[in-house]
């Protein structure tokens, strides 16, 4: 509760009400949790279905540590292992696909998803997405998942298996085993000033073995957008390092978004035959380098098309990280008046004045007329002035991209 006689909040008129201002009429403020509680109700799954798009919420004592999300058939897995609110980062979409053109990831279906006393188990089976949405062989997948409230990490591990319809080919190309999709701004304007480099990961690590060797590898998104290794592995670790993603979308003339700490997720596969040509591959599409809501990093782990086989079996492992700064800001409850009703509006973080309001730091609710509440996050703690520590909130109506 410290933050209560450290954090000052400013009644700031919107633009265009100066005659009946919005006004922040109560407020509390305290310590982000900086972790998800250790104990209560154990391991829960609820599931939501929107416009196609089916989503298993997976929860540890009521804390959403892991999606899985699919819409027309893809199997998407997406891990919050921290408190951040907008902590959600990089995906993996484990299910497999042609290297050809035309090609949609679709043909799942999710046989469970059961919440049990250690964890979550998931099972699933689909089939190996092909060009203009055909398919080339079946899969399946049986994963435990578990999470961890003390390290802030998501764990999972199981078998992993495909059978393809017939060997591979120059035709059908390479068999791709997973996409690990991610987001990497370059020379971007940030939100702390000036321009540089942000987004859902900073880096990434590859690393493996086979029967003869252990294999390191270096790719750099920016100067290699595309990098197909040779290295044959048995097994095979890839990282995407989490990022501190402070992109000003205002400055890049859309709707704001809040900064985040975005976890770091890690994938290992191991062959059950060694000797199988199991490589790398990376995509960085540098069309859309700029892109906040684009997914423009793609790792593939790849079954090379020379493979005369058709059964492949893995051991599968999947560990998701919070950054260290998960957790370390504040988070502020307010209620607010405002002259215009509305369902929500936004409310931006300054830490000193006179100050520039550009970053977004969440959205008030409609509760009754012309008032809202609800529970903002600040993802440092505050720092402006010179003593005590303060910062300033202003509400406003929110952003809207639409004509």
């Amino acid at each position: 509760m410290k933050y209560l006689s450290l954090m000052l909040l400013l009644f700031l008129a919107a633009p265009g009400h100066a005659q009946s201002p919005p006004r922040i009429t109560a407020f509390s403020v305290v310590p982000t949790q900086s972790h998800p509680a250790f104990t209560g109700a154990g391991y829960a799954v609820t599931q939501t279905n929107s416009s196609g798009t089916t989503e298993y919420r997976c929860y540890l004592n009521g804390h959403h540590f892991l999606s899985l999300i699919s819409t027309s058939g893809t199997f998407d897995l997406r891990p919050h292992p921290g408190v951040d609110r907008n902590g959600w980062g990089s995906s993996l979409y484990l299910q497999p696909f042609l290297s050809v053109a035309n090609v949609a990831l679709g043909h799942t279906i999710i046989s469970n998803v059961v919440a049990t006393s250690t964890g979550v188990l998931i099972t699933a089976a689909g089939g190996v997405s092909a060009t203009n949405l055909t398919t080339y062989g079946t899969w399946n997948c049986a994963l435990n998942f578990s999470y961890n409230p003390t390290n802030k990490a998501v764990a999972g591990s199981g078998s992993y298996s495909v059978t393809l319809a017939a060997p591979l080919s120059a035709t059908t190309g390479d068999l791709n085993l997973y996409k690990l999709a991610s987001n990497l701004m370059t020379n971007v304007p940030v939100l702390s000033g000036g321009m540089t480099n942000t987004g859902d990961m900073s880096g990434n690590l590859i690393n493996g073995s086979n029967s003869t060797r252990q294999i390191v590898l270096n790719w750099d998104p920016p100067s290699q957008p595309a990098n197909c290794s040779t290295d044959d592995f048995d097994w095979q670790s890839v990282t995407v390092i989490g990022n501190y993603n402070q992109v000003d979308t205002a400055a890049q003339g859309e709707c704001p978004i809040q900064s985040a700490y975005k976890p770091t997720l890690t994938v290992n596969l191991t062959s059950h035959q060694l000797g199988l040509p199991l490589r790398f591959c990376g995509f960085y599409t540098t069309a859309e380098a700029q892109n906040f809501a684009a997914d423009n990093i793609g790792i593939n782990a790849i079954i090379a098309k020379s493979v005369t086989g058709t059964n492949f079996a893995f051991d599968v492992a999947f560990q998701s990280t919070a950054l260290p700064q998960d957790g370390i800001g504040v988070d502020a409850t307010l209620t607010a008046t405002f002259p215009t009703n509305t369902s929500e509006v936004a409310v931006f973080y300054s830490s000193s004045l006179p100050g520039q309001f550009n970053r977004l730091v969440g959205s008030l609710p409609w509760i009754s007329s012309k008032t809202y509440q609800g529970t903002v996050g600040v993802p440092f703690p505050p720092t402006g002035g010179p003593s005590p520590a303060q910062g300033f909130f202003r509400v406003t109506l929110p952003c809207s991209n639409s004509p």
